[in-house]
């Protein structure tokens, strides 16, 4: 109780495993959280309650497999969430409930999330992140992603940054990212996974992007039709790939 003016606390590197309700209740001027290289596997609901000024939670590297609806209760005002290097097998969209008007980097990297077919979600999982500009997906374990389903990035209409990088995947929807209208900064690169082509359209919607980086993605031909929206692109990486012509699609940029 006489913690009351203590901004950042750093538990990280310990052997911490489970966060039971009011583990935090009396700091509530506490802005920066770091639970990072622990052991957490359970994030009870109530862990966080009284963290009314908490804007950034780090739980990054612990053994997190599954995030119940109410993980994330009393963090309203959180900004970055960093869940990456844990054990994750899925993402819904219940969790992210009460960040949903303040969340602005969600940290994924580095779990077991993987999809087995392009069907939409019924919930897409980042749908009510109105606020996300970061989002980090890449070197999903231990195959990748794999697959990307339709729709699955429903939402997100303020994102700038999204990492793919070294996911493996197999097929990217034509739908995939149209939701992205404000992305500046895209890339699938060391994701060859049998890819070969990107679909016609596949970046319709991004023109604003400033940086594609393909690099080592697969791809064994680019037409015309992938590029032609991205009137504003700066930066394009496409080494490592199994071109053998480019089909006039760089004439579209």
């Amino acid at each position: 109780r006489g913690l009351r003016r203590l901004r950042e606390l750093r538990l990280d590197n310990n052997l911490l495993t489970d966060l039971y309700p009011g583990s935090f209740a009396h700091l509530s001027s506490l802005n920066t959280l770091n639970l990072r290289n622990n052991r957490v596997s359970v994030l009870f609901p109530g862990a966080f309650g009284g963290l009314r000024s908490l804007r950034t939670l780090d739980l990054g590297g612990n053994n997190l497999r599954h995030l119940a609806a109410a993980a994330l209760e009393g963090l309203q005002g959180l900004r970055k969430l960093y869940l990456d290097r844990n054990r994750l097998q899925e993402v819904s969209s219940q969790p992210f409930g009460p960040v949903q008007a303040s969340l602005g980097v969600l940290d994924l990297r580095g779990n077991a999330l993987r999809y087995n077919s392009r069907r939409e979600l019924r919930h897409p999982p980042f749908q009510r992140l109105r606020r996300l500009y970061d989002l980090k997906l890449q070197a999903q374990q231990p195959y990748g992603l794999r697959l990307i389903p339709h729709r699955f990035f429903q939402g997100l209409r303020e994102l700038r940054a999204l990492y793919l990088a070294q996911n493996r995947l197999l097929a990217v929807p034509s739908d995939a990212f149209d939701d992205l209208e404000q992305l500046r900064y895209l890339t699938l690169a060391d994701s060859s996974g049998g890819m070969g082509v990107l679909p016609p359209g596949v970046f319709k919607n991004l023109s604003g992007l400033r940086c594609l980086d393909l690099e080592n993605a697969g791809l064994r031909s680019l037409g015309a039709e992938v590029l032609g929206n991205l009137s504003k692109l700066e930066r394009l990486r496409l080494a490592k790939n199994d071109l053998r012509t480019l089909e006039r699609a760089l004439d579209t940029l």
